[in-house]
């Protein structure tokens, strides 16, 4: 169930989308250099028809995934998506634009997408995930506990760094190319290794240093088997935005939100 990109024109100041059938939802985002808007349409199909003018200078379209078509309005000067809405049956998306200043449209850039999603009556169902892992969950890690690198003085605390995902989990992956974030994250982990050991004032362990699987409760259950004062757990989402940059820290609560938390917890 989805619909394909039958229509996009300009008009009086708003870009209208049709579909011959109904989508998922719509991210929107905008880009620079050249400045320009993304539509990111979940579950369609990318067409051929489209007509630009005001403000939109050109519009291209291509399947960016199997579930979702990708929309870029090349802007003729910087403007910005003010409203967005789906018609009631979902087969039409329209967004209201405004021409800004370039200061306006940068800090646009910066602060990411936003999300318009049609009526829950006429939409189509989620795409499927890109892969699925299976794997028996298990209380307690085997032998085989990681290397632990540094002074050999048990006093100095040790930190355990956990590279996310790994041999047949990929992770996130970049639509830059294609990068997996198994091997972003291994990447981090033996970097952020090397420069702990240089201080000499602590030991290190990688839960993995090769590209290997490892079940999910396993990962900080290492950790506890090494009884290490630190665990840090490396991720890296991927981002359709090239301009997307930073980080996000998560410390652990003293209140679990839900289970998988109690557990990693307890």
């Amino acid at each position: 169930m989805g619909g394909t990109v039958q229509k996009i024109s300009v008009q009086d100041g708003a870009v209208i989308v049709q579909f011959d059938g109904v989508v998922e939802r719509a991210d929107v985002f905008t880009l620079a250099a050249p400045d320009s808007i993304a539509i990111d349409v979940s579950g369609a199909t990318a067409g051929q028809s489209a007509f630009a003018g005001g403000s939109v200078q050109k519009i291209r379209q291509r399947q960016f995934s199997a579930d979702t078509a990708r929309i870029v309005l090349d802007l003729a000067e910087p403007a910005i998506v003010t409203n967005g809405n789906f018609s009631a049956d979902g087969k039409s998306l329209r967004l209201s634009l405004r021409p800004v200043a370039l200061t306006e449209f940068s800090g646009t850039v910066a602060r990411g997408n936003a999300q318009i999603i049609p009526p829950a009556a006429f939409r189509a169902d989620p795409p499927k995930r890109r892969y699925e892992v299976t794997a028996p969950i298990r209380v307690n890690v085997g032998k085989g506990l990681p290397l632990v690198s540094g002074p050999a003085d048990d006093s100095l605390p040790l930190v355990v760094i956990d590279a996310g995902h790994g041999g047949h989990d990929p992770g996130a992956i970049s639509p830059h190319g294609g990068q997996l974030e198994k091997d972003v994250t291994l990447a981090i982990a033996k970097s952020v290794r090397d420069e702990m050991l240089k201080s000499g004032r602590v030991r290190v362990a990688l839960t993995r240093d090769t590209d290997k699987f490892i079940v999910l409760q396993d990962h900080f259950q290492l950790a506890r088997k090494l009884r290490a004062d630190l665990f840090i757990s490396i991720h890296a989402d991927s981002a359709e935005n090239p301009e997307a940059t930073g980080g996000t820290v998560y410390a652990l609560s003293e209140v679990a939100s839900d289970r998988g938390a109690a557990a990693c917890s307890a």
